[in-house]
C-alpha cells in the first residue's frame, strides 16, 4: 500500500516537472523566434531546422506527460502539435511545415513499411475471412454515414451550398472515400504503448493496413467518378498534389 502511494506521488512529481520543462521550452521558443525576427531575415531552412528540433524535444516530453496519466503517447503528440502549430501559438509556422514536407513524407513511408512488416501472412490466413468481413462492414458503414452527412449538410457546407445535386454527390463520394481510411501510425502507437500481442491486436493492425491499400484504389476510382459527374465548367477542383 505504502509503495503504491510513493509510486503515485513520484508520478505526480514527474508530471509536474515535465509540465514546467515543456512550458520553459515553449517560452524559450517564443523568445528565440522574436530575437530572430528583430535580428533580421533568416533562411527558411534555418527556421525549419529550429522548428524540427523544437518539435522533436517538446513532443517527446508531451508524450511522457500524457503517458503518465494513462493515455497513449500519440495523444500528447497530436495535442501539442495542434497547440504549437499555426492555428494556436504559431511556434511552427506554415512556412516551416512546407519546408519539413520531405521529412513528413519519409516518416509516412517508414510508418507504412513498419505496419506492413508487422503483418505475418502465415498467422493471417486462418483469420482472413473475419478480417475481410470487419473491413468490408466498416468501410460500407463509414462511407454511407459520411456521404449521408454531406447530403444532409449540403446547404451549410461552403463548398456545396447552392450547388446542384450532381456536384453535391461528387463531393460526398470524395469525402466518404477519404473518411474510410485509418491511420497505421495510430494503430502501431497504441499497440506499442499498451504492449498488446495476440489475435485482437493483429486483427486490428491487419484491418488498418489492408484497408488503406484498398482505400488508395477506391479513392482513385471515386476521383474519376466525381470528375465524370461534374461538368467541365464546374467550380469544384479535385486536383491531387
Amino acid at each position: 500500500m505504502m509503495s503504491a502511494e510513493v509510486l503515485s506521488r513520484d508520478s505526480v512529481v514527474n508530471t509536474i516537472q515535465r509540465l514546467f520543462t515543456l512550458a520553459a521550452l515553449v517560452a524559450f521558443m517564443f523568445v528565440l523566434r522574436d530575437g530572430m525576427a528583430l535580428a533580421g531575415t533568416r533562411p527558411a531552412s534555418v527556421l525549419a531546422t529550429l522548428a524540427l528540433g523544437f518539435l522533436l524535444v517538446t513532443s517527446f516530453i508531451a508524450g511522457k506527460i500524457v503517458y503518465g496519466i494513462r493515455l497513449p503517447r500519440i495523444t500528447g503528440y497530436i495535442l501539442f502539435g495542434m497547440v504549437a502549430g499555426p492555428s494556436v501559438l504559431n511556434l511552427v509556422t506554415r512556412v516551416d511545415l512546407a519546408q519539413l514536407r520531405l521529412i513528413d513524407d519519409i516518416a509516412i513511408s517508414l510508418i507504412a513499411l513498419s505496419a506492413g512488416a508487422e503483418l505475418r501472412l502465415r498467422e493471417l490466413r486462418p483469420r482472413m475471412r473475419s478480417i475481410l468481413s470487419i473491413m468490408t462492414a466498416e468501410m460500407i458503414a463509414v462511407f454511407l454515414a459520411i456521404a449521408g452527412a454531406v447530403f444532409l449538410l449540403a446547404d451549410l457546407l461552403p463548398f456545396t451550398a447552392g450547388r446542384s445535386m450532381t456536384a453535391v454527390a461528387a463531393v460526398a463520394v470524395i469525402f466518404a472515400s477519404i473518411a474510410i481510411a485509418n491511420s497505421p501510425s495510430v494503430a502501431i502507437a497504441l499497440i506499442n504503448d499498451t504492449r498488446s500481442k495476440g489475435p485482437v491486436s493483429q486483427t486490428i493492425l491487419s484491418v488498418t493496413v489492408i484497408k488503406d491499400v484498398v482505400v488508395v484504389v477506391l479513392f482513385a476510382i471515386a476521383l474519376s467518378v466525381a470528375r465524370t459527374m461534374l461538368a467541365p465548367e464546374a467550380l469544384i477542383s479535385f486536383t491531387v498534389r
